[in-house]
């Protein structure tokens, strides 16, 4: 990723992924925001995250790479950490939840709340939960947890 880039989105975006963001993710979730960050900036052109954050990234993922046991980590190339880049990667190929959280990580920088993606809040993974697709599994789960309707009751007046 080009510093001239990174300049120019942050005149866009609300907020961007920093370096101290990624200083306190897991190695695992390094994994996932390699993948989220080159699939937008290099297919979407498009950017929630710094330069020198990507860098890190990169960085990270080199030195933990052994420690790394995530489902995803057999899609990163690692000749391109190396380079620290993503080009390479085959787009095509990565998992629709890959694609959904870029999409969803490219709305949070642009609404400025980027930062809660990294340490989300209750009111943050409630409102991703909400966000969801209604699925036969989720309705089901949600109708547990909604109490049940009382039945209206009417007041008779027997007295004028």
């Amino acid at each position: 990723m080009s510093q001239a880039s990174g300049l120019h989105w942050k005149t866009e975006m609300g907020e961007l992924l920093n370096e101290r963001h990624i200083a306190s993710l897991s190695s695992n979730r390094l994994i996932s925001f390699y993948l989220t960050s080159s699939y937008a900036y290099y297919e979407l052109n498009e950017t929630f995250m710094e330069d020198s954050a990507y860098d890190l990234i990169c960085q990270r993922l080199k030195a933990e790479w052994h420690s790394i046991n995530h489902p995803h980590k057999h899609f990163v190339d690692k000749t391109g950490l190396d380079a620290t880049t993503g080009f390479a990667l085959k787009f095509h190929k990565l998992p629709l939840i890959v694609r959904g959280a870029t999409f969803r990580l490219l709305e949070l920088a642009r609404s400025g709340k980027i930062g809660e993606a990294v340490h989300p809040t209750k009111v943050t993974r409630r409102a991703l939960v909400e966000d969801a697709p209604m699925t036969p599994k989720r309705r089901r789960a949600v109708l547990l947890e909604s109490p049940p309707e009382q039945p209206k009751r009417h007041r008779v007046q027997l007295f004028d």
